[in-house]
């Protein structure tokens, strides 16, 4: 471990107990928990605690009914699945001309396979328990190792999480340098920069050539243009290309290699969407779900000293299982006020395929009065199905663009507006960055030819020297 890193554990240690309990980690971790990780963790859970069992006399439902958001009720699971299999859906016209599945982040659902490799949230807590923490900060880290996302960053802002666990910013900040202390080296960072230093920190390549290159060159390395970077670095070709090479051996992905819990071609929908006339209804799929409850076979227990052990054993177990079953309650409901409104604000995409709305975290934070990194919790990694297809619920979310008219548009309509331009351009004469930019300024929407190229590439399309057909 680093100098700065022992002593941002030694300065951690020295700290009052934090406020953060393990209920409340649960609950967010929880929440966080996509459907198919909710079923495995649940019936590892029935499998611990003899107070939890599965209620089998109800008949199976596939999607049980959730309100939205006229305060209608249905739990016709016929219903559901035929509007799924056989309902008219012009996916081109709510999407955009030539906007494929998968480039939304959607896919078709395949059969999942679990594995037994250790996940990057069980190495961490390994080594967590050999520092010289006390159990309330102890707390706090494992608090933050699980708000990591699938790729091992943390994509929350510092004060939302110090409000969510009622402590200082200093305190979470202190907690985040020993998560980045420990291994594989980048875990814990905010951006991939951030990830990127980390790892040259920790290593042989910490220099000021290196370090440049991934604050300012990281566009120029991704187009693998090394006279550039010689300018950019004021060295030499060699030079620049001996630094290029030291910063491409570095992993932008610090939970690769590790059990991330999920199959790339697996798509498991936490809600269905159906539409009936004008009206949109969700239903919140919980039929892969186990369905807990409270056992009551350990309710007469015999009197004597004997059984005073067994009560106390049985007392703690059922208080954990009566957390749980909240947990439980409490993320199904969180979806539901995700998913009413994401339908009141979006109703225009489903019902006539107009341009998705801009929508903001922070903006469904505010209008439910919970913190914006309670519902980035609840939206990563979930998926609503729509009459046979499936989208990732993250996509509803995203920045705004002012236009010069002083309205709005979503990044996602720019998005697509790229992509119609690139469809219909001449193959021979394919459009530059500026010629995009220039043709979406036409239209309304000013932004940069470096951010038209950002989209471009997320997109999948090179650059028009590489679109070009002779």
């Amino acid at each position: 471990m680093s100098l700065s890193a022992q002593n941002s554990v030694l300065s951690l240690a020295q700290q009052t107990q934090l406020s953060i309990t393990p209920e409340m980690r649960q609950s967010l971790h929880i929440l966080s928990m996509p459907l198919h990780e909710l079923n495995n963790y649940l019936t590892q859970k029935i499998s611990e605690n003899p107070l939890l069992e599965t209620d089998d006399s109800q008949d199976d439902v596939l999607f049980d009914n959730v309100s939205l958001p006229d305060g209608r009720k249905d739990t016709a699971v016929d219903e559901v699945e035929t509007l799924w299999e056989n309902g008219e859906y012009n996916y081109e016209k709510v999407f955009g001309p030539g906007q494929t599945f998968a480039a939304c982040g959607g896919g078709e659902t395949e059969l999942y396979v679990d594995t037994d490799e250790e996940t990057l949230t069980e190495a961490l807590f390994e080594q967590l328990a050999f520092l010289p923490l006390n159990k309330g900060q102890k707390e706090l880290c494992r608090y933050l190792i699980e708000c990591l996302d699938r790729r091992g960053y943390l994509d929350f802002a510092l004060e939302d999480l110090a409000a969510e666990t009622g402590t200082g910013v200093y305190e979470v900040t202190q907690a985040l340098f020993v998560l980045q202390s420990l291994q594989p080296h980048g875990v814990g960072a905010r951006s991939l920069q951030e990830c990127l230093l980390i790892q040259l920190a920790a290593g042989p390549y910490f220099n000021a050539y290196t370090i440049r290159i991934v604050k300012d060159g990281l566009p120029l390395l991704a187009q693998n243009d090394l006279p550039a970077l010689a300018r950019l670095l004021d060295c030499s070709v060699t030079e620049a290309e001996a630094s290029a090479q030291q910063v491409r051996s570095l992993n932008p992905i610090p939970a690769q290699g590790f059990n991330t819990g999920e199959n790339d071609g697996y798509i498991q929908p936490d809600a269905v969407v159906v539409r009936e006339g004008a009206e949109l209804r969700a239903l919140l799929n919980t039929g892969d779900l186990p369905r807990l409850v409270l056992s009551r076979a350990y309710d007469n227990l015999p009197a004597g000293p004997e059984a005073e052990e067994a009560k106390r054993y049985l007392a703690q177990k059922r208080a954990e299982a009566s957390v749980l079953l909240r947990a439980v309650e409490d993320r199904g409901k969180t979806l539901c006020l995700v998913l009413q409104y994401i339908l009141h604000t979006q109703a225009g995409l489903f019902l006539h395929g107009d341009a998705p709305v801009p929508m903001q975290y922070h903006q469904l934070a505010k209008a439910l009065g919970v913190h914006a990194s309670t519902i980035s919790r609840a939206v990563n990694g979930k998926f609503l199905a729509y009459q046979g297809h499936t989208l990732p619920l993250k996509f509803f979310f995203s920045g705004g663009v002012a236009t010069t008219t002083g309205t709005e548009v979503s990044t996602i309509f720019i998005r697509q507006k790229i992509e119609q331009f690139i469809g219909a351009e001449n193959r021979e004469k394919p459009l530059s960055d500026e010629d995009i930019r220039q043709a979406l300024l036409a239209t309304g929407i000013d932004i940069s030819r470096r951010t038209v190229a950002k989209y471009r590439e997320e997109q999948g399309f090179s650059c028009s020297s590489k679109r070009r057909r002779f």
